[in-house]
């Protein structure tokens, strides 16, 4: 066991995909890789970071992990994520030193910023202050609730998240449930439209692409599923001028907003079961 006080808290339902609550599993045209965002999850627990790994993975976030302080650093030089996740309290480079270290360095180099969140246990006011003082952006509070979690990437890297939450409350308020119920129905009813669309795509099936991708475009638009609106939006446009070269660069960007919105329910509802499903906890003790 680490002795260095990790303690998270991950949402628990029966099986990978909450099928029993009505939630629909990715859908068949899922491609497989993520390649969305990437997160640094920099923590000596290699429990946790297999669980956010999970977790971010299924919203479509690129995530990478780094066991302790000094291996992040080669980590985020050689290829620098959008943002790091760190946890405060780990051996020999805690959280604080690896935050000033990557500062340092950005400013060594002459720019550059990484986002950067924290995980302590921390709750006090004097914990967010060293926080900023080490010059991280933001933090969270263990044990990290995934709501929570998500609210926070999508402030520090907006536009990642493949459902406008903003949009998304407008219709269905701020009932997480209910959202989760929203979003399913539109990915239910848009099978016909997705399959007709790939159908068409791959029959150089001009007008049926047309008119395939223009009620998908509505419909994702409708719900905050703005990045799959712009997809569809695209290829309607590439096919009406019957540029079928565009379109099929289109047809794979297609594919993962589909499989990114479906991860994004599934992670939806794992936070929301958290009334009624239980929770996973781990603790170490300091």
């Amino acid at each position: 066991m680490s002795a260095w006080g990790s303690t998270i808290r991950i949402l628990a339902t029966s099986g990978s995909w909450p099928e029993a609550a009505g939630i629909r599993a990715p859908c068949e045209y899922e491609s497989g890789v993520n390649d969305g965002p990437r997160i640094l999850v920099v923590d000596d627990d290699e429990d946790i970071r297999t669980l956010l790994r999970e977790l971010l993975g299924r919203a479509g976030y690129r995530v990478e992990e780094a066991p302790d302080g000094r291996a992040a650093l080669r980590q985020l030089f050689e290829t620098p994520p959008a943002l790091v996740l760190l946890d405060v309290n780990m051996p020999e480079m805690d959280g604080y030193q690896l935050a000033r270290a990557i500062r340092a360095q950005e400013l060594a180099a002459g720019g550059g910023h990484t986002v950067i969140i924290a995980c302590t246990a921390n709750a006090l006011r004097g914990e967010a202050e060293n926080c900023f003082a080490a010059g991280m952006d933001d933090y969270v509070v263990k044990p990290v609730e995934l709501t929570r979690l998500h609210r926070k990437l999508e402030q520090w890297m907006p536009g990642t998240a493949p459902v406008d939450r903003d949009v998304l409350a407008a219709i269905a308020g701020e009932d997480a449930n209910l959202q989760i119920e929203t979003v399913n129905r539109f990915l239910t009813a848009s099978d016909q439209d997705a399959s007709a669309l790939i159908h068409a795509i791959d029959s150089h099936e001009l007008e049926a692409a047309v008119q395939a991708a223009h009620r998908i475009k509505g419909a994702s638009a409708t719900v905050g599923a703005l990045s799959l609106a712009g997809v569809a939006d695209r290829i309607e446009a590439a096919a009406r001028d019957g540029d079928w070269e565009r379109v099929m660069a289109e047809r794979e960007a297609f594919h993962r907003e589909l499989s990114r919105l479906s991860a994004y329910l599934v992670a939806l509802a794992h936070a929301a079961a958290e009334s009624h499903a239980g929770t996973i906890s781990k603790s170490r003790l300091g």
